[in-house]
């Protein structure tokens, strides 16, 4: 019974060899001393023991043998080895599997025994296992803990093991069994005392030493009773424990994988047991773990918890899943105590390295070392130590090294805990100079000096490096995530860019272009440092070395690394053995070893595995579906943390317009906006909230989209509006980078214009307008220049400063978006707002510099200004007379101060008062309650031009208060009393204090203003019966002023005059009455020369010609200026609606989430599939693709946001020269252009704005025309645009007359309507493009025999037939295009292109002659040698003869090739089975003839041109009633039936029915066939279940076409036979009658009844030339119904086929693989030997010879001297040129690759992605490089095979999920995946191949062989044995095969060659099987595991593992 058990049990193992070296080195050989003799005894007594446990059954016995192996293994380590080698691992598993459980009734002494066998099977596993690599990794790779589990599996559900087997198993994990016990301590303890109880245990908890023995204890949970409720929370609480208490052991757990199986047990605690108390441990336990990171597979599972279905958010998943973004850790190795890594030196190359040295390492301390120093890295032999870097328990690094011979310490760097550092020792090995060390800390350079350099051992020893200490009592723990070690010094500079590529960069320095691996933060960060070093760098003009290595790569060959360590290469963290490897990518290089304590963690970060599942498509679609604030928060953290430290997701966001989407999506949802999420999108873009002097912004990309989105947040909370426009202050003001932030991050942004667009438009409240304006202050300041930010400002400032509120505008103009009723005031805080910038000095120099300032603040005060703006204005006054002193020269010759005399007074009020006079007095700080009478100690005038303003603001005031108009209406906001008096007091006390002022004073000007001011009050005021106090002390100052000036000696004798008339005037007020003395103060007063009246009799007075010119002017100016303002508000609005239109045209970045295979995908959603437009051999369509199909969701866009560019200067300098004033010139009129061109900025309206985003990156606009795309019958108006370097087809978009562009649906019919067709306005607006060398050529086409169309014909096989409104416009993109494409050679008729899609017509492409005969004669040729097929040949007539698959009226047309629809079996031998060829479908019957004759004949007779049949053979209605089940002809039947379908007896039901109308019925139909019924089964099914209704006479459902009975209802079956039939000898003798009829001699022959309606000839009508409509409509009416007759080719009769030799040969061959594989035969010796496996074989072309390919090698197809290599530790794909590295991609992680053509590469990768790449070579003198284009995601974990066709522009990549997944080569999307079978687990694909002439998959597992259609419909399949695995597979190539061959290499070096019939197998059940047409086995010494298999031509090629290349050749 127990040897029944074992044997099974031992052989499902599959154990090598013992002393298999893969599991240790061989022993030594053995010394005979006493202590190898006492060893060898032991070892002998192992052996003994470890036998009799097999045999015995005694538990007594065995517990006394495993007694006495565990005193064994303690006494004698070295029998560790031997427990292994004898099946030791094995014996403990069968020995607990096969234990005897005692009964109720058995003794507790059996019971004590089988613990006691448990008790020491798992001490024995502690024994072997611990510290011990070689077990360790026999155990995992060879047993594994899931066995263990099984063995004790039944003793966990006994509860009287239950508790003890825990115990083992937890001691097992510790290696501690004292602690075996704690379940059964803890079993009773109520729950209240547990905790308590754990930490008693808490110190007895270690350390994990077996992770999968932890693994094993929690996999029992599900099997403990159910009554043990307390064992389940005792194993997670533990774990918890072990979890906090070490990284070591939160590592080992995390290395288990366990979340899938937590949250499964989370769900049965929370719905079925309602167990919280474990629920809560669980979670926490969770969020433990995912501190560590989650795998793709935990956050695929996360996901869907935390998004079910996509469809809303489940906060709790979420939030937990939140928690793994505070992290972000690397691989990394985990040293602990005693541990290192030893790596021997690899070949000659070593320590000390000829020129210097670079060590790097990255480093995390956890705990420093308590007592002695501990080795990091230590380099040397046996003999001597060479260097020595060590860590101190201060946390300071000490250096040793043999030239010395003595050790330093490095003073200024210290290492800190808890944290990742780079450490960097550089070794120069100076020839001329003192060699020095240099240690680098994060990047930075911290020590440095002198030390000599080792020299060379002279007896070369091998070095031995080392990572680690393995002295004992070591106490360090630290984790190392890579190090390398470099034989050349790397520049000081480097090493910071070496730290910012971070401690997740595993790969070996080799790409050209880092900086696709540098995060937003890390390129921001390096330019900052540029930017530093720019200002102290020696040679300005010296590039920097980070520069030069972002562009070149870093300047060091792989040769030249000695070693580089990661954990990359590990497969699993138990394994210690090969996980490192040196710089050779040899198989055979040195490995690494791991001594002692360590542990390989392989942790996942969140944002690579989102990345990996689906990238960020998948966060956005979480704040998509948020609906409150704490979701959206959530789902924003998970997006900014998976982008902000994930290059990968970075440059992906970018590629799909990712920060587009995210400010769509947020737009909707601004009140869920907290202040939460401001802080995380902000920490996003770079702001530091901790550090606030610091931050920048390191995601331009984002911050333009999203944080420059005024719109977004204007519409949020106020606190959070205030809180984001305060956010210019942190990276502007007080910020360390201040310069850096604008100068290199957001000078191109324009913020000032931006903030000017938000501050008009209605979004702020007007309580926010203050901080709005406080931030553009701040921009403006820190970018103050005159292009972004003065224009802008005075510009806005001058053309809403004076505006009149408008009426309100309509609702669909673009002013609507402006804000119409505040622009005033806006405009006012606006200009204060500059006014405050124009204190600085280098602003103001720079205000200066930029515009005519003397005119501009005469613009700015306007004509009736607010007291705001006047004080304003007078303050910039003062400013500018300050910085120049001839400034008021400059404005009284301008008028100025004329004007402010003028316009002041009625703006004046106390701001402008003490405005007024700060500028007389030059007075610079304003103290708060300064007044007129508490400033008299300035007595010097700054600016004596103002005085005469300030003494008619007097004189205003003096009237307004004397007439009372101050008291009334507009008045009464200014208390003109108090203004009047303060006036006085300033000019009293000035009078008294003042010389100066007393000198200004006396000039005419100022003397009449004040004697009329005067006098006119004093007029007034006597009239006042009862004047009120104010008026009396107003007059009492104005007497006490007048009398101070009169007193003076400086006036003349006139000026006194006329005072004192005044004043005595004003002194005899009680005396008023007296007529004569008021007619003498009268007479005095209006005999001077100014007005009496202020400044209302001035402006009546003076009518100074140069003022009013002056105002003139001004008006005209902020006309201009109003006009350029509106016209950027325009462009403004217009770019807003345009970002709108282009963020809601990004609807398609869902569709990879929620269609297959997309994480959130629905499984029981039909599928709706489509005919895919793409071409294969032969313009032939039958690839279906989904019906919602993604664009350009894949592609790759190469940006530059994150580029690091050298530091910017300033391009203005703040320092100005002061110009003489007559430098300047000041008359408006001669100035007027200049003026003028200072504000029309070159606003130029850019009417291709709605396509510039379509376009790739640089490219421009060349050309634009609105075309009519044609699709069947259905036209679509788009745009056929011309780049530079592009060419683009954009549905939805037209050119109108204006340049425009629009949408075509809102265009005129007649720009945009093909006569006949159906206009589509459903196109999607995304562009189409093909770069200029992927057009293959072009021809010009007719749309209904109109000469106005182009079909374009691209490289990836698709084309575009597209129509013109005139044959001009048509003229002028056919020259344009040739121009621009470069083609020689243009054909008209006949498109090569459509020639060469087939491997078989590489060379008559190359071949052809110009002329169109000479093409078709020599496909003429070719056929009649049997060079090409049939089939192939009328596709080239069709396409000659102008047929088209693009439009249904010039469909391809074939004939029907059958008669015979009603036999069971179909006879190709007999012609009864043919229709005839010789005659049309008309005159098949007698009966037909004579129908066809009568109608001619009766025709003629009314002498209208006669034809034979009222109907065609093809039309687009013929077309569409074939192809009825297969979209998008569906819905065009529709559409030409009315919009329903047609009757159900007429539809394409069956194709006899088909026939026999076409053929005999009377109804006139004789239409022939389409190409699709050779080609395409699926257009006769039915798979969308339209309902097409019920047959009239029968009742039955109109579902699948029904098939003759030949075709035993097989779509497949019966295309392949009607192929077949097609290809038949019979229809070879009468194709070419056929051909005559349709394209030749008899084409309109009356006695061949062939003449059709002659409107259906080309030549016959012109529709152009028809103006009359009704008559235009009515022709193209016939042309449609009636058809379009091909353009004849032949003239003469069509030759016959050549029919000597075998039929499905050419002419010539006599033999074939197909019809002879019974004669192949190997060749004698190899064709080829290289030293590795022959993964697969290439062909060169050129050179004519085999090239056989290592594994994980290609070479390019076409280029030998090119290839391609992967597979290495570092994941980096290599693109080498004559064997030299030319290009390096990192962290590709690629697992296979294809060649599809010489230009494109696939491959898969490990972590499940698909790419595209594509090969581009410019020019001959360039080399070739290598692109990504496309990234796609579709398989859980590794990608095994992938294979292309370039053909048939598809894919197909399989897994190890077993997924085989079918992708579209051109769009980079995911197209179907091909069903195994539900029931079936298949494992993993093994081997793929593409039928290039059909399009046929085959697939290989480890179970099965099968063979698939294009469209993934299984043909067959075929159960392998498990013994004989096939390992390669490849398809026989012919232009057409009667039956395909398919080659399968095996395991067992032979090669089966099978083909696929319809046959009955041996139950009679009718299918298509596997046939094997012959078994090629190798020459018995030759034989050995096929790796590679191919057929070139005739021959079969067969590479092995050994090497070798054999050819299979038939006879000569």
């Amino acid at each position: 019974m127990l040897r029944g058990l074992f044997t099974p049990l031992k052989s499902s193992f599959l154990l090598p060899s013992p002393r298999d070296p893969g599991f240790g080195e061989q022993s030594p050989v053995i010394t005979e001393t006493p202590e190898d003799f006492a060893r060898d005894a032991m070892i002998q007594l192992m052996r003994y023991n470890v036998e009799a446990v097999k045999e015995t059954k005694d538990s007594i016995l065995q517990v006394q043998i495993l007694s006495e192996i565990h005193r064994i293994l303690a006494e004698e380590p070295a029998t560790r080895d031997v427990f292994r080698e004898l099946d030791g691992f094995l014996m403990i598993i069968t020995t607990l599997l096969t234990l005897e459980l005692p009964k109720d009734e058995d003794s507790s002494e059996k019971l004590a025994e089988v613990l006691e066998i448990c008790r020491l099977s798992f001490v024995l596993l502690n024994d072997t296992l611990l510290n011990h690599p070689e077990n360790n990794e026999y155990f995992e790779c060879n047993i594994g803990w899931d066995h263990l589990h099984s063995a004790v599996s039944s003793l966990v559900s006994n509860h009287n093991f239950c508790e003890h087997i825990l115990g083992f198993a937890l001691a097992l994990s510790l290696s501690d069994f004292s602690i075996s016990g704690i379940f059964s301590s803890l079993r009773d303890i109520p729950p209240d005392s547990l905790e308590e109880s754990i930490q008693g245990y808490a110190s007895r908890l270690g350390t994990i030493h077996s992770a999968g023995a932890l693994g094993v204890l929690i996999n029992f949970i599900p099997l403990l009773n159910g009554n043990e409720t307390q064992f389940p929370y005792l194993i997670w609480r533990l774990c918890d424990q072990l979890a906090s208490s070490s990284h070591w052991n939160l590592a080992n757990l995390q290395s288990l994988s366990l979340i899938p199986n937590m949250l499964l047990r989370y769900d049965q605690c929370h719905h079925v047991t309602h167990n919280e108390r474990e629920e809560g441990i669980i979670a926490k336990l969770i969020k433990r773990l995912l501190e560590m990171g989650a795998s793709p597979l935990e956050t695929r599972i996360m996901l869907q918890r935390s998004a079910p279905g996509g469809r809303f958010i489940n906060q709790g998943p979420l939030e937990t899943l939140r928690g793994a973004t505070k992290t972000k850790w690397p691989e990394h190795f985990i040293f602990r105590k005693t541990a290192s890594l030893e790596l021997p030196q690899e070949g000659d190359q070593g320590m000390p390295c000829p020129n210097g040295l670079c060590f790097m390492m990255w480093l995390r301390v956890e705990s420093f070392p308590q007592t002695k120093p501990y080795t990091l890295f230590r380099a040397g032999s046996a003999a001597r130590e060479l260097i020595n870097l060590s860590l101190n328990p201060t946390g300071r690094l000490t250096f040793f090294s043999v030239a010395e011979r003595k050790t330093a310490t490095f003073e200024n760097a210290t290492i800190h805990k808890g944290r990742w550092t780079h450490l960097a020792i550089v070794h120069h090995k100076a020839k001329h100079v003192q060699p020095s060390i240099r240690l680098f800390v994060d990047g930075i350079l911290t020590d440095s000096f002198n030390w000599s350099y080792p020299r060379l051992d002279a007896n070369n020893t091998p070095v031995i490096y080392f990572l680690g200490d393995k002295t004992p009592n070591s106490d360090c723990e630290w984790s190392l995530a890579s190090a390398y070690l470099l034989s050349t010094p790397l520049d000081d500079e480097l090493m910071r860019l070496v730290q910012h590529l971070g401690p997740r960069y595993s790969s070996n320095f080799q790409t050209r272009s880092p900086i696709k691996l540098l995060t937003y933060e890390a390129a921001t960060s390096l330019n900052i440092h540029l930017a530093a070093v720019a200002l102290v760098r020696p040679d300005p003009k010296a590039a920097s070395p980070i520069i030069k290595a972002l562009t070149e790569g870093f300047g060091f060959s792989e040769s030249q690394i000695v070693f580089a360590i990661s954990p990359a290469g590990a497969l699993l963290p138990n394994i210690t053995r090969d996980v490192v490897s040196g710089s050779s990518r040899s198989p055979d290089s040195p490995k690494g070893r791991l001594h002692g304590d360590v542990f390989v963690s392989k942790p996942h970060c969140l944002d690579d595995s989102i990345w990996e599942i689906g990238g960020p498509v998948i966060t956005l679609r979480l704040v998509e579906i948020s609906e409150n604030s704490r979701d959206l928060f959530n789902s924003l953290v998970l997006f900014t943390q998976t982008i902000q430290t994930s290059w990968k997701n970075s440059e992906e966001v970018e590629n799909i317009h990712g920060y587009e989407i995210l400010a769509k999506l947020l737009r909707p949802k601004v009140a869920l906006i907290d202040m939460a999420i401001f802080y995380t999108l902000f920490e996003f873009f770079g702001i530091n909230f901790r550090r606030l002097s610091h931050s920048t912004v390191f995601n331009t990309p984002a911050y333009a989209l999203i944080a420059l989105d005024f719109e977004i947040w204007s519409h949020t909370p106020t606190e959070v509006q205030l809180a984001h426009l305060g956010h210019f202050s942190f990276l502007f003001k007080d910020n360390i980078h201040a310069r850096f932030n604008m100068k290199q991050k957001l000078s191109k942004f324009g913020l000032v214009n931006r903030l000017l667009f938000a501050l008009q438009t209605p979004w702020y409240e007007l309580e926010v307008i203050p901080a709005l304006i406080d931030a553009i202050a701040i921009c403006a300041d820190s970018d103050f220049s005159a292009g972004p930010t003065i224009k802008p400002l005075v510009s806005y400032i001058a053309a809403h400063l004076h505006d009149t509120t408008p009426s309100a505008p309509s609702p669909t103009s673009f002013l609507s978006k402006i804000d119409q009723y505040h622009q005033r005031e806006k405009a006012e805080l606006t200009f204060r707002m500059l006014v405050g910038l124009l204190r600085k000095r280098a602003n103001l120099n720079k205000f200066i510099a930029a515009l005519p300032v003397t005119r501009v603040c005469l613009l700015i005060l306007g004509e009736h200004p607010s007291p705001a703006v006047a004080e304003q204005v007078l303050i910039l006054i003062r400013l500018l007379i300050e910085s120049n002193s001839s400034f008021g020269r400059k404005f009284e010759l301008v008028s100025g101060w004329l004007a402010l005399r003028t316009i002041l007074p009625r703006a004046w009020n106390p701001l402008a008062h003490a405005a007024a006079f700060d500028l007389l007095l030059g007075r610079t700080e304003k103290n708060e309650g300064r007044n007129a009478t508490n400033n008299t100690e300035h007595s010097a005038l700054s600016c004596s031009y103002i005085l005469p303003a300030i003494l008619a603001s007097l004189g205003h005031g003096l009237e307004l208060v004397g007439t009372g108009e101050a008291l009334e209406h507009h008045y009464a906001d200014q208390d003109w009393d108090q203004l009047c008096e303060a006036i006085l007091e300033e000019l009293i006390n000035l009078q008294s204090t003042s010389h100066a002022f007393r000198r200004a004073l006396k000039s005419h000007q100022n003397i009449n203003l004040l004697t009329a001011s005067y006098g006119r009050y004093a007029i007034l005021i006597s009239e006042f019966t009862d004047p009120r106090p104010s008026l009396i002390r107003i007059q009492e100052k104005l007497n006490h002023f007048t009398l101070s000036i009169t007193l003076e000696g400086h006036l003349d004798s006139a000026q006194k005059k006329k005072l004192l008339q005044v004043l005595q005037f004003s002194e005899r007020q009680a005396g008023a009455n007296d007529p004569s003395a008021i007619a003498k103060v009268v007479g005095a007063a209006q005999s001077t020369d100014m007005p009496l009246s202020g400044s209302r009799l001035g402006l009546k007075v003076v009518v100074d010609s140069t003022l009013q010119k002056t105002l003139s002017r001004l008006q005209e100016w902020r006309a201009i200026i109003s006009k350029t303002e509106m016209r950027r508000l325009q462009k403004h609005v217009a770019d807003l609606r345009e970002r709108h239109r282009s963020a809601d045209a990004l609807n398609e970045w869902q569709l990879p989430l929620v269609s297959e295979p997309g994480l959130w995908a629905d499984e029981t959603d039909p599928h709706h599939w489509r005919l895919d437009l793409t071409e294969g051999p032969f313009r032939v369509r039958k690839k279906l693709e989904p019906e919602v199909t993604q664009f350009l969701v894949s592609e790759v866009h190469h940006d530059d946001s994150r580029n690091i560019v050298e530091s910017v200067t300033d391009d203005q300098s703040a320092v100005m020269v002061e110009a003489p004033p007559w430098a300047e010139t000041y008359e408006f009129s001669s100035v007027d252009g200049e003026a003028n061109d200072v504000w029309r900025e070159d606003i130029v309206e850019d009417k291709h704005r709605r396509i510039r985003h379509e376009l790739e990156s640089g490219d421009v606009v060349e050309a634009v025309q609105t075309v009519t795309r044609i699709i069947g019958i259905d036209s679509f108006p788009g745009l056929l645009i011309l780049g530079r370097t592009h060419i683009y087809m954009l549905d939805g978009l037209v050119e109108n007359s204006d340049g425009e562009i629009i949408d075509a649906r809102d265009a005129p019919k007649s720009l945009i309507a093909v006569p006949g067709s159906v206009l589509e306005f459903s196109g999607s607006q995304r562009a189409r493009r093909w770069p200029y060398n992927e057009v293959n050529t072009f021809s010009k086409r007719t749309c209904l025999f109109r000469d106005v169309a182009l079909e374009l014909y691209f490289r990836d096989f698709t084309s575009v037939l597209v129509v013109f409104g005139d044959k001009r416009a048509r003229q002028s993109i056919y020259t344009k295009l040739s121009q621009q494409s470069g083609l020689n050679k243009v054909l008209d008729s006949v498109t090569p292109s459509a020639l060469s899609r087939t491997p078989i017509f590489g060379k008559m492409s190359a071949k052809l002659h110009e002329s169109f005969s000479d093409e078709v004669s020599t496909a003429q040729r070719r056929w009649q040698a049997r060079e090409i097929s049939k089939f192939t040949y009328l596709c080239i007539l069709n396409q000659a003869s102008g047929r088209t698959p693009e439009d249904a009226t010039q469909y391809p047309v074939f004939p029907w090739i059958l008669e015979d629809y009603t036999s069971g079996e179909l006879d190709f031998e007999s012609p009864s089975s043919f229709r005839d060829l010789t005659r049309p479908m008309g005159a098949l019957t007698e009966a037909r003839r004579e129908a066809a004759m009568s109608r001619y004949s009766d025709l003629q007779s009314v002498n209208e041109q006669p034809f034979h049949y009222g109907t065609h053979f093809s039309s687009s209605m013929i077309v569409c009633h074939f192809l009825i089940r297969l979209a998008p002809f569906t819905n065009m039947f529709k559409t030409l039936q009315g919009g329903d379908w047609d009757l159900p007896d007429r539809l394409f039901s069956d194709v006899g029915r088909a026939y026999e109308s076409a053929s005999r019925d009377s109804r006139g139909d004789v239409r022939e066939l389409i190409p699709e019924f050779f080609t395409c089964p699926e257009f006769l099914e039915n798979t969308a279940n339209l309902d097409f209704g019920r047959n009239q006479n029968t009742g039955e459902k109109v579902h699948n076409v029904k098939l003759p009975p030949w075709a035993h209802d097989d779509p497949f079956l019966f295309i392949s036979l009607h192929r077949r039939a097609l290809e038949s000898e019979h229809v070879s003798r009468n194709l070419p009658a056929w051909i005559d009829l349709i394209w030749g001699s008899k084409q309109r022959d009356i006695e061949s009844l062939n003449c059709f309606h002659p409107l259906s000839y080309e030549g016959e009508i012109d529709l152009d030339n028809i103006q009359d409509v009704r008559e235009r409509e009515a022709a193209v009416s016939t042309i449609h119904n009636f058809g379009q007759t091909p353009r004849k080719i032949f003239h003469q009769p069509h030759p016959a086929r050549f029919t000597h030799g075998v039929p499905t040969l050419p002419i010539g061959y006599l033999y074939g693989i197909e019809e002879d594989p019974h004669l192949l035969v190997q060749c004698a010796k190899p064709v080829k030997v290289i030293g590795t496996p022959v993964f697969s074989i290439a062909v060169d072309i050129v050179d004519a010879k085999i090239l056989p390919c290592a594994p994980s090698q290609l070479y390019v197809p076409g280029n030998s001297y090119e290839q391609i290599t992967w597979g290495s530790i570092d994941h980096t794909l290599g693109f080498y040129i004559d064997r030299k590295p030319a290009q390096a991609f990192e962290e590709i992680k690629c697992s296979c690759a294809h060649f599809a053509d010489s230009n494109v590469l696939v491959t898969g990768s490990l972590d499940g992605i698909i790419r595209f790449w594509r090969r581009s070579r410019p020019n001959l003198a360039e080399h070739a490089t290598l692109t990504m284009t496309h990234v796609m995601r579709g398989h859980h974990g590794r990608v095994t095979q992938i294979v292309s066709s370039r053909a048939w522009s598809m894919v197909v990549s399989g897994g190890e999920d077993g997924k085989l997944r079918i992708w579209d080569l051109n769009r980079g999307i995911h197209v179907r995946s091909a069903q195994f079978g539900e029931d079936v687990d298949e494992g993993e694909i093994t081997a793929i191949a593409i039928m290039e002439s059909t399009g046929h998959i085959a697939v290989c597992t480890a179970h099965s062989l099968r063979l698939f259609t294009i469209n993934a419909r299984l043909i067959t399949s075929l159960k392998l044995s498990r013994n004989d695995p096939i390992t390669c597979l490849a398809f026989h190539e012919r232009e057409y095969s009667r039956r395909g061959v398919l080659a399968a290499g095996g395991d067992n070096g032979i090669v089966i060659l099978r083909t696929w019939a319809w046959r009955s197998d041996d139950n009679g059940h009718d299918g298509w099987r596997f046939e094997t047409l012959r078994e090629l086995k190798s020459r018995k010494e030759d034989s050995s595991r096929i790796s590679a298999v191919r057929f070139v031509g005739e021959s079969l090629f067969t590479g092995d593992w050994m090497g070798r290349v054999y050819s299979w050749d038939l006879p000569d």
